[in-house]
Parts: C-alpha cells; sequence; structure tokens
C-alpha cells in the first residue's frame, strides 16, 4: 500500500489537577480528538502514595512525576497507543517538577521534557532541570510545559509589561541560549500576539506554556499552534514535528458495531440488503459477483450512518468550540468585559456538556463492572491478563545482519520474506506429480466410504451455515471487507440465500470467487523466546474475510464427522474425541516400559517443524484428498479457497502490497488443522510401517509416533538403525510436501542410551540432548518417572504462588476471588491432573488450600469454612474449586475409560497390557497379584490408590460391583478367597 510521510504531534498542557475522574476523562477525550502522539501535562496534582489511573485505550503508556508532598506540583508524559517510541529510559522528579522519557523511532533517538516552574525563581529551576535534562537527554530533544512567566514581556502579555523582574528574565533567556534551546511557537510566529493564560484578578492574558527544540532541529519544526481553552484553565499548545514514521494513504474500514444497536440502522442496513438482492436476483448474473459486490453497497450505507451519527454527536461540542474560539480572539485584542462574560459563560455550557457525557460513560462503566466485574467473563480476564508491550515493530534485521529501521524498508523486508515462504519452489514435472501420487498411494490406508462421500458432498446448508455462526467466537477482528460477524448474526435470515446461492454454485465448471474474496490481512504475533529483531520470529496469522470463514467452518464440521476414520489414533490434534493427554499418558506408559528394559537402548525425539502450516504443499494435498476419497464437490470447496489467494502484511498499522499465495494452509482458517492432519496422516502410515524405524514394543504392538498437529514425538529403539531411516524418511516426505524439520531445535531425551552410542549419535545427527527432562504439549518428560512430580507439579505451584500474589487487586471482592480461582487457576490444574495422572503428595494440595484461602480472604482470618466454599451452589456454598476432588475426578475419569474399552485411546490398550488384566476388572481386585503387579506402575497405582482413598471415604463404590464377566476367571478363585 502506498503511504505518506506522518508527522509527530505534541500537545502540552497546564491541567491545574486531575484528580477528579470526570475531568481525567474528559481530558483523554481532547488528547484523542487533538490526535496527540505524546501529551506532556503539568500540575497533575496526583499524590505520590496514591496516584489514580490516568490511561485508556488510545494512551495506555505514561510516566509520571508525583510530588511527595502532596496533590501539588506534579508532571506527566503520555504516549498514545499508535506512537512507535521504543523507551530506552525515564527519569522521574520526586518533587514533580519534571518527568524526562527517551526511546528510539526508526534508529532516531528522541528525549521528550515536560516541566513545571515555580513562580518565582524560575531561571534558577530552570537552570537545574536543564542541568539534569543535559546528562539524561540523547538524540532529539523536545520540552513542553508550564515556565510561570512570559519570554517577551511586549508580545507575550496583553498588557505589554509583567511584573516578572528583569533579571530574571534575562536570566531565564541565558540558561535557554546556553543550550541552544528556542521558543518553537515563537519561532514560528515572530511578530503574532496570542497567550495560554488569563489572569481574573490582574484581567491580562499572558503565553506561559512553551514549546523548546534545539536550534539544530528547528528544520523539522511543521506548525506550531495554541488551541482553544475548554477543560483546563490554561490553553493547549500543540506542535507537529517531522519524524520518520509513515502512514496508508488509504485507510481500511472495519465495520462500527454500535451502529447496530441503533433499530433504525438496523431497520435501514436490513432494507437496503433486501432491496439489493431483489434488483440483482439476475440469473445471468454470477451468485459469487451479487454476494461479493453487496459488501461494497452496505459498506457505503453503514459509512454514510456513521457520518451521520458523528456530526450528530458532535455538532454541539463543536459549534460551543468554535464561537469560544471566535470570543477568545476578540476579548484578547479588546479586553471587553461583555465578551468576556459571554466567553465565560460558553465555557459552563461546553463544560457542562463533556461533563456530562463522561457522567453518562462512568454510569455504564460502573453498571458494567458491577453486573460483571467479579464474575467469569472478559472483563475478569482482562484483569488478570499480563499486558504485554504493545506490539510495535520499530526495527528488523535483513539476511545479512544488517538493521533495518526505516518503515518503508522494513515493509519491503517483510513482504520479501513471507513472499518466499508462501511462494516455495515446486516441482511441475509429471514425474514430481507421479512420485507424489505413488507415496500418497502407498501410505493412505483408509478412505471413505461411499455414503461418507455422499454425505461431504451434498449441498450446504442454512441449519449449517446457522451452526457455523453459532460456534464461531466473537469479537475477533474482521477481514480485509472489514464485516464482523456480529453483521452475519443480525442480517442472517437475509444473507443466508445468497450466501448458500454463491458458495454451493462453486461446484460448477468455472464457478470461482472474486480475488476480493480470498485477500487477506496477516497480522504478526512474535513468539515467546525468540529474537523479534528477525522476520521468521513472528507467527502469520490471516485475518480471512467473515463470509469465507463461515465457508470454511461449515466445510470443517463436515469434515470432522468423518476425519476419525480417516486418521490414525496415532494424531489426536484437532480430532474429534482425542485429547492432548492421550499423547502424554501414552508416553508416559513407554517410558516406564523403557526404564524396565534398559538393555534395549531407546530415546524420545520430539521434532520441531519448520512453518509447518505454511510449508504445505498444494499439489501433495490434494493428492492427499482425492486418495483419500473425497468426491468432486468437496475436492471443488477445497479447490476454491485455494484458488489464487492474495495478502498483505500489517506492519505497525501499514499494509504491504499484495503479494501471491502458493502453497502452506492458512492459520487463521478454520479448516487449516484438519487439512493439515490430513495431509500429514501418510507420513505419520510410512513411519509405522517402515521395519527399520524401531519403536517401543508392547506385546506386539510398536508404538513409533505420537503427533498433535505438527507436533510430533518418536519413540525410537536401536536408535543407531532407526535414527537414520527416520531422518532420511522425513527427507523424502519433505521433498514431496515442504515439510521441513528443523534438526537443531529438535530434541532428544535418552531413557537407556549407553554414553558410547550416545556420543556416536550426537557425532552424527544434530539434535539437541535434554539433560533432564523434554518439553511436550506443556508438560516436562522425564527419564526417571519418579521425577515428574519434580518437574512439573512443583513448578506449577510455583507458577501460581507468584500469580495469586500479582492478583491481590484491591477491586476485586472476595466472590471475585473465588471466580479468579475458577477461570485461570483450576483449568492449569485440570490439565496437569489430566496429562500426567501420577501419585501427587498430600503436602501438595494442603499448599494449594493454604494459598487458595490466603487469596479468597486476602490475607485476612478466613471468615467462612473451606469446607463451605468447596460446597456446591446448591448446597449453601460457593463452588470454590476443591484441587483435591479434582485430581480424584482425573482419576474417576480414566477408570471410567478403562471400563468403556475405548482402545481408539492407545494409552488403554498399553495400560491393560502392562497391567495382565482387564483394567475395568482392577479396581475390584484389591490385594490380589494383579494389584501388585502395578504397584510401580506411574499412571495405574495412582488411579488405583485414588479409588480405595474415595472407597475408604465415600459412598462411592457402596453396592456397585463389576459383573463376573468382567473378571478373568484365573483371579476368580483367588478374588473370592479374598
Amino acid at each position: 500500500m502506498a503511504t505518506k510521510t506522518r508527522p509527530i504531534k505534541i500537545l502540552t498542557i497546564n491541567a491545574r489537577g486531575l484528580n477528579i475522574p470526570e475531568k481525567r476523562h474528559i481530558a483523554l477525550r481532547d488528547f484523542r480528538s487533538n490526535h496527540a502522539d505524546v501529551v506532556l501535562l503539568q500540575e497533575t496534582h496526583f499524590a505520590a502514595d496514591g496516584a489514580p489511573c490516568l490511561r485508556d485505550r488510545k494512551f495506555p503508556t505514561g510516566y509520571f512525576s508525583n510530588s511527595s508532598a502532596g496533590k501539588v506540583c506534579g508532571t506527566a508524559i503520555l504516549f498514545s497507543r499508535d506512537f512507535p517510541l521504543n523507551v530506552t529510559d525515564s527519569k522521574l522528579d520526586r518533587d514533580g517538577r519534571y518527568t524526562f522519557v527517551k526511546g528510539e523511532i526508526g534508529g532516531q533517538t528522541y528525549t521528550f521534557a515536560s516541566i513545571y516552574l515555580p513562580n518565582r525563581n524560575q531561571h534558577k529551576v530552570l537552570r537545574l532541570l536543564l542541568g539534569a535534562l543535559a546528562d539524561f537527554q540523547e538524540g532529539i530533544v523536545l520540552i513542553g510545559g508550564d515556565i510561570n512567566l512570559p519570554l517577551d514581556a511586549k508580545l507575550d502579555t496583553s498588557k505589554g509589561s509583567t511584573s516578572v523582574p528583569h533579571s530574571v528574565l534575562r536570566q531565564t533567556h541565558s540558561a535557554l541560549h546556553s543550550h541552544r534551546l528556542v521558543d518553537c511557537w515563537r519561532a514560528v510566529h515572530p511578530t503574532t500576539r496570542d497567550y495560554t493564560f488569563y489572569s481574573t484578578p490582574h484581567q491580562s492574558y499572558s503565553r506561559l506554556d512553551c514549546l523548546f527544540l534545539p536550534f539544530g532541529y528547528l528544520h523539522l519544526l511543521d506548525t506550531v499552534k495554541i488551541g482553544p481553552m475548554t477543560w483546563s484553565d490554561h490553553h493547549p499548545v500543540l506542535l507537529t514535528l517531522a519524524s520518520p514514521l509513515v502512514r496508508p494513504k488509504d485507510r481500511t474500514w472495519r465495520l462500527n458495531e454500535t451502529l447496530l444497536n441503533d433499530p433504525i440502522v438496523t431497520q435501514g442496513t436490513l432494507q437496503t440488503l433486501q432491496n439489493y438482492f431483489t434488483d440483482n436476483s439476475n440469473p445471468d448474473t454470477s451468485p459469487q459477483i451479487v454476494w461479493e459486490a453487496h459488501k461494497a453497497v452496505i459498506r457505503g450505507y453503514l459509512i454514510q450512518q456513521g457520518s451521520i451519527k458523528k456530526k450528530q454527536y458532535n455538532t454541539q461540542r463543536d459549534a460551543l468550540l468554535c464561537r469560544i474560539q471566535v470570543l477568545e480572539e476578540s476579548h484578547k485584542l479588546y479586553m471587553d468585559d461583555t465578551v468576556y462574560a459571554e466567553l465565560l459563560e460558553l465555557r459552563t455550557e461546553l463544560s457542562s456538556l463533556l461533563n456530562k457525557t463522561a457522567q453518562k460513560a462512568f454510569l455504564t462503566t460502573r453498571r458494567v463492572y458491577y453486573e460483571h466485574g467479579n464474575k467469569c467473563g472478559r472483563l475478569l480476564a482482562r484483569a488478570l491478563k499480563v499486558h504485554r508491550e504493545k506490539l510495535y515493530i520499530s526495527k528488523l534485521r535483513n539476511p545479512q545482519g544488517k538493521p533495518v529501521t526505516l518503515p518503508q524498508d522494513m515493509l519491503s523486508l517483510l513482504r520479501d520474506h513471507f513472499t518466499e515462504l508462501y511462494n516455495l519452489p515446486t516441482d511441475h514435472r509429471p514425474s514430481s506429480s507421479d512420485s507424489i501420487c505413488k507415496f500418497v498411494d502407498m501410505h493412505t490406508h483408509t478412505k471413505l466410504t461411499p455414503l461418507m462421500r455422499e454425505a461431504l458432498d451434498s449441498p450446504l446448508t442454512v441449519e449449517e451455515l446457522q451452526n457455523a455462526v453459532k460456534l464461531t467466537p466473537t469479537g475477533k477482528t474482521p477481514g480485509p471487507d472489514g464485516l464482523s460477524l456480529r453483521y452475519y448474526k443480525t442480517f442472517l435470515p437475509t444473507l443466508a440465500p445468497a450466501w448458500l446461492q454463491a458458495f454451493n454454485t462453486l461446484t460448477q465448471h468455472h464457478r470461482v470467487l472474486p480475488p476480493q474474496s480470498l485477500s487477506a490481512t496477516i497480522t504478526l504475533i512474535p513468539k515467546p523466546d525468540k529474537d523479534h529483531d528477525l522476520c521468521a520470529s513472528f507467527r502469520p496469522i490471516s485475518l480471512l474475510n467473515q463470509d469465507l470463514k463461515l465457508f470454511a467452518k461449515a466445510l470443517a464440521l463436515r469434515i470432522a464427522r468423518h476425519i476419525p476414520h480417516l486418521v490414525h489414533p496415532d494424531q489426536t490434534g484437532f480430532i474429534p474425541g482425542r485429547e492432548a493427554r492421550d499423547n502424554t499418558v501414552r508416553a508416559l506408559n513407554l517410558i516406564h516400559v523403557a526404564a524396565k528394559s534398559r538393555s534395549d537402548p531407546s530415546l524420545l525425539l520430539s521434532t520441531d517443524a519448520e512453518k509447518a502450516f505454511d510449508r504445505v504443499s498444494w499439489p501433495y494435498l490434494f493428492s492427499t484428498l482425492r486418495q483419500m476419497g473425497f468426491g468432486s464437490n468437496m475436492l471443488a470447496w477445497i479447490g476454491s479457497l485455494y484458488a489464487d489467494p492474495t495478502a498483505r502484511i500489517n506492519l505497525n498499522g501499514t499494509l504491504t502490497t499484495p503479494f501471491h499465495i502458493r502453497n502452506g494452509t492458512r492459520q487463521g482458517c478454520p479448516l487449516s488443522p484438519l487439512l493439515f492432519a490430513i495431509s500429514l496422516e501418510p507420513l505419520l502410515h510410512a513411519i509405522r510401517t517402515n521395519p527399520s524405524i524401531h519403536g517401543i514394543e508392547v506385546a506386539g504392538h510398536r508404538h513409533k509416533v505420537a503427533a498433535y498437529a505438527d507436533d510430533l514425538l518418536f519413540f525410537i529403539r536401536q536408535p543407531l538403525i532407526s535414527l537414520p531411516a527416520l531422518t532420511s524418511l522425513l527427507r523424502e516426505y519433505g521433498s514431496l510436501s515442504n515439510y521441513k524439520i528443523n534438526m537443531t531445535k529438535s530434541e532428544i531425551l535418552g531413557l537407556s542410551v549407553p554414553p558410547p552410542m550416545r556420543a556416536q549419535l550426537q557425532a552424527s545427527f544434530p539434535f539437541r540432548w535434554c539433560k533432564s527432562s523434554l518439553k511436550y504439549l506443556g508438560i516436562s518428560l522425564t527419564a526417571d518417572t519418579s521425577d515428574l512430580y519434580q518437574a512439573n507439579y512443583l513448578p506449577l505451584l510455583h507458577s501460581i504462588t507468584a500469580d495469586l500474589t500479582k492478583w491481590a487487586f484491591p477491586h476485586v471482592t472476595w466472590f471475585g476471588r473465588i471466580n479468579v480461582l475458577k477461570m485461570n487457576i483450576l483449568p492449569r490444574l485440570l490439565y496437569l491432573f489430566q496429562t500426567l495422572p501420577i501419585a501427587v503428595p498430600t503436602l501438595f494440595f494442603r499448599s494449594l488450600q493454604s494459598k487458595f484461602t490466603t487469596f479468597v480472604w486476602n490475607n485476612h482470618r478466613p471468615r467462612l469454612r473451606f469446607e463451605l466454599l468447596t460446597a456446591s451452589k446448591s448446597a449453601g456454598g460457593l463452588a470454590l474449586p476443591h484441587a483435591r476432588r479434582y485430581y480424584q475426578a482425573a482419576h474417576l475419569l480414566r477408570i471410567l475409560e478403562w471400563t468403556s474399552g475405548a482402545d481408539t485411546k492407545l494409552w488403554i490398550p498399553l495400560e491393560r497390557t502392562l497391567a495382565d488384566a482387564p483394567l475395568a476388572s482392577l479396581p475390584w481386585l484389591n490385594g490380589t497379584n494383579a494389584t501388585y503387579r502395578v504397584t510401580h506402575h506411574p499412571t495405574i497405582s495412582a488411579t488405583l490408590r485414588t479409588w480405595r482413598t474415595l472407597q475408604n471415604s465415600t459412598k462411592i463404590a457402596q453396592g456397585h460391583h463389576p459383573p463376573t464377566g468382567m473378571l478373568p476367571t484365573r483371579i476368580l478363585p483367588e478374588a473370592n478367597h479374598n
């Protein structure tokens, strides 16, 4: 996208106190309306020991110097969300006289200073402040503030004179001159009279608020003006400064969803849609064109309505400001008392209007916080969220390692990087196509049945569209067309027929989606613990148009019903009925098996796939879909999503020019996870059937791999033979599908590898060897299962302790604190209880109970018993999470799965083999050889121990016994004897 230069806008104002919430709201709104990037404030009057919050979404970052003497003085600097200053240092004054902040923008260092001088001995304080600033400053320096004296008595006062001693004025000029500082407003307006403060007792104007720049940077100065006096007794001074920033020439549109709250706008939109589809129901026009064109029509209508409402909203305020500005100019010239009286009346009217708006906003906020602030929901989640620094990419490094800081250069660098990623070389020769078909045909173990194929190929229905809308999360950023999910929810009955017509007819010959439909905006999410100066350290998330996402969601819901039939249980990622814990519990069992057979070398290998979703080869993907039996309609629908899509990268609000995408399943598309799982299945089958890759064998069944999407965990035996065969197979698969393993980031955990063999493997393969544990799906796997508690549960306890200490907010009630535990702490505990169902000592749960109690009662003495708090609400309690009961429930779920005999979960037959008895019988065979055999098993013994505890402490098993057929006959005599 074409760009144009964007200046930095700086505003300075004496606030005359900001302790009143309504005044802070009005001030922030004024800063927004002036489009300020940097706000320099004086006289905030915040107390050092209890300063209120002065920030909002537009101004999330601020630096404050509050006086230790109480609510006097006080300076601050606020930075806009859109201002990309990478702050390197700040300096605050305990007396509230100055605030200094410095940082970088596009390789250029800036120093901003907000100062407030006393009304006596201004020159002395100014010298001290400038001396402190001289030791701190770097790069371009901009100083703004209230200096409490007119620099030129003749031009900067209405009376042409001042009571400030001439010596003070002279020495002030000397201090400014010694630091080569120039008054920006006077530099632009050398003979103009204008003022920033009116003294009612003296009935005189003076210009006390100034912005200063060093003489050497005056060429950067664009405009300086004095704004009208509104919410403070001082006028703001606004300055624009040339900068390396850029902004797009064309703004992207996004639906303002508050418009849909207005019944008149909603009815008008509905009427516009009905008229449009009635007028364009022409059989000669492509349904896809009719559908895409309706967006332009409805955008135009909504933009018009938004403009009308904005004008209505601001009409009274703008009219008052215009009249105030005219009267101010008149009063400054003629000092007419009648004009001043009218001016005061208008300012009172404006203040009343602004206060009314602020009070309305506060009432709405208080109502929302009262209703939802202490409930499980977004408000409470935001309060707990770790607010990371706003993502602004200030610099990158090119492939040669040189830093790139100019926006246009960074746009080009990112575009080149992702163009290369999404346009990997593809071999279109017939031999390459034959190789893909041969590999896929050899390693496709199951296909769709004719009934499945027929169900997948049937036309999309209104019910499927409604289900897709219902299951799509709200509040997400829309795609390039700007229409959000709420638009489709609101007008679904009117939109559904045209949507179905547009997408169902894609199965007809020569029917394609318009290019605008397939465009996407790529937003970059930084990967944790990566070097964010590299393009590869960002995860590209595609923001698709919402109608396309609903189409992909409907297809995904169809395929999800049949994908368990196509994908082996080794793969658990995004497959209905399968979970991450299926892989981790299976891994624990295999580690236990490996530990018992030390003579047979074995290891775990966790591979890191480089940009796995973004590299998938389309010829390979569609060959796999055809081989698995997908019908012509489904292939046409999926193919329409990949018919020459384009994307633009969003860098700090500016978009690159579009580029084509030739490979990959786009992250952000609901269909991508299922397509990726299907594309990976031939590789997993090839691994399972390769005789040279030796897995860990249990009762004749070889376990070689566990997959969760692209997270692969290999169970390797005889690594000197298996690893070469595995890497060779991965290379072959990569040549066909673009799949690429990052060898240096893949990790090995040795289970029983002799030191000489380990040295040989390290010399042959670049994999990283883990010292004590291997991280997989968020848990740490250890070679010795007795170390699992130490490696997983104790770190979680420390993390919970730190978070609860950090979340001790005074404004959250004890009901809210209970909901904090439910919403944030409980899911973390449950995940570990289910993925790592090992024995956990009672001390862990006692410690959790103590921490929960301390947190809920905010370090005060409990007013209710813990048993009452953890009771269900129907029993008069508050359902506070009882960690031990949830742990026990996780093990009871395992017993239910033992009983159901769901062999699609590969850990169940594995545990059945290791127990050498039917798992459903184990809970009823206390004291038999069957239970003795699993005493040292990490998961089975923990489940049985939990069952015995519940048998003794609850009525869970009283009167319930398994049918006789569940017990093996060889165990019956022993069981009856016991």
